[in-house]
């Protein structure tokens, strides 16, 4: 998150001071970053979901932190979220032409670590369970589920950043069992 916040705080003073090279180059700097963050969330989620229930999820609950645990409780994602509407208010006003390529990528990789995190959502239970911020905001009675939620922001987080709001579904979210697989025909003839 810092290093996005970094690269877009270099793209906001580079473009201000009419370096579009620059900024062009801080904008893949916080795209770096950004898809990054999507690998530590793919990474980060790789244990068992009994290991989620007892170990991570209590971490995630009072008396640990505060009700409703969110990123959104972070001043740096806070801060994150402001610098988009900052990005969008400058590439209208350089021209989003003059940024090239680098201003979709930084978007699509935004979108990669939303995607990342819905897939997280998904793989312990957020694809029925409410989001531990959704659950706390309507004392239990949320029905939302927390890939939906997540769908949602990142909907947002998208029209802040560049005035759109961005589906990714009906991309899959939903974990894959990677377990190799005996393909052996059960006949005992050949596969073809």
């Amino acid at each position: 998150m810092q290093g996005s916040i970094t690269g877009l705080n270099c793209f906001l003073r580079a473009s201000a001071a009419g370096d579009e090279s620059d900024a062009r180059a801080a904008l893949r700097v916080a795209a770096a970053f950004m898809r990054s963050s999507a690998a530590a969330f793919r990474f980060a989620s790789d244990f068992a979901p009994v290991d989620y229930e007892q170990l991570i999820r209590p971490a995630m609950a009072p008396p640990a932190v505060r009700a409703g645990f969110s990123g959104l409780q972070t001043r740096d994602h806070a801060y994150l979220m402001g610098l988009f509407a900052e990005v969008r208010v400058m590439r209208a006003k350089i021209g989003a032409a003059r940024l090239g390529e680098a201003f979709e990528e930084f978007v699509e990789a935004t979108i990669a670590a939303y995607e990342a995190h819905q897939l997280i959502c998904a793989r312990f239970g957020g694809d029925v369970l409410p989001s531990l911020r959704m659950a706390a905001r309507s004392g239990g009675r949320s029905a939302a589920p927390g890939v939906q939620a997540v769908r949602q922001l990142m909907r947002a987080r998208l029209f802040a950043l560049d005035g759109t709001s961005r589906d990714t579904t009906p991309r899959d979210t939903t974990p894959r069992d990677t377990t190799p697989r005996d393909t052996t025909p059960r006949d005992g003839g050949e596969r073809r």
